[in-house]
């Protein structure tokens, strides 16, 4: 209990968003491409890969070069890692390439957030320029949305500069547990969103999609429609 306390009280306050909800994308045998530390149990049956040891992945590899077959799979998980590797476009070929036909993507990126090496770190993705990576490398794009909302954002670039002069950060004892809260309110703001999310749809030939264009539906996530 005391070192819970702690942990809000000084370390960076995050709310866990959770990614129970995407189950419901998921299917049959599922790679966690990039799985480092998070307990996720999803589809039939479960691979992890990563590129640490450490973190006891099932395959320790580098999903820009995945150590499988192709169409193995029929769900990729790939949850706040894009960032992590040095060209994120290779990744995505690489999950096409293991994709079975009609399997499905499951991505989370960060856009607004600050920098966080692990190793290193790389890139922001807006929710239109995430869709259209998936769409350019053979996807449809089934959902598109936020992955943390606008007050996470603002809690970890408070949390940052509060940690960057030791005169100031006693002061996250007051705010952490504030911005945790915050971090509560269902608030998306599409400009000033911590991460956006994609679930993409591989299409079993190329040329279904050589036709479409993102567009907006009514309620605010994007879409891969056909041109009139």
């Amino acid at each position: 209990m005391v070192r819970r306390l702690i942990a809000i009280c000084w370390e960076r306050p995050f709310a866990d968003p959770g990614i129970e909800w995407m189950a419901r994308y998921a299917k049959g045998r599922v790679l966690n491409a990039g799985s480092g530390l998070r307990d996720v149990k999803m589809g039939e049956s479960m691979v992890e890969v990563d590129l640490a040891w450490r973190k006891k992945p099932d395959v320790a590899g580098d999903i820009h070069y995945l150590p499988f077959k192709d169409d193995s799979f029929d769900t990729i998980l790939n949850v706040a890692v894009l960032e992590h590797v040095p060209r994120a476009w290779a990744c995505v070929d690489e999950f096409r390439r293991v994709l079975a036909p009609g399997g499905v993507v499951i991505c989370c990126v960060p856009f607004l957030q600050p920098v966080h090496n692990d190793p290193g770190d790389f890139i922001r993705f807006t929710e239109e320029g995430l869709c259209r990576l998936f769409v350019d490398k053979g996807f449809a794009v089934v959902y598109s949305g936020s992955t943390l909302n606008f007050f996470h954002t603002w809690g970890w670039i408070t949390y940052e500069l509060l940690i960057s002069r030791w005169y100031l950060r006693p002061l996250t004892i007051l705010v952490n547990p504030i911005l945790l809260l915050l971090q509560r309110i269902p608030l998306d703001v599409p400009s000033c969103r911590s991460g956006n999310t994609v679930v993409a749809q591989k299409k079993k030939h190329l040329e279904e999609l050589a036709h479409s264009t993102l567009s907006a539906s009514a309620d605010g996530s994007t879409r891969l429609e056909p041109f009139p």
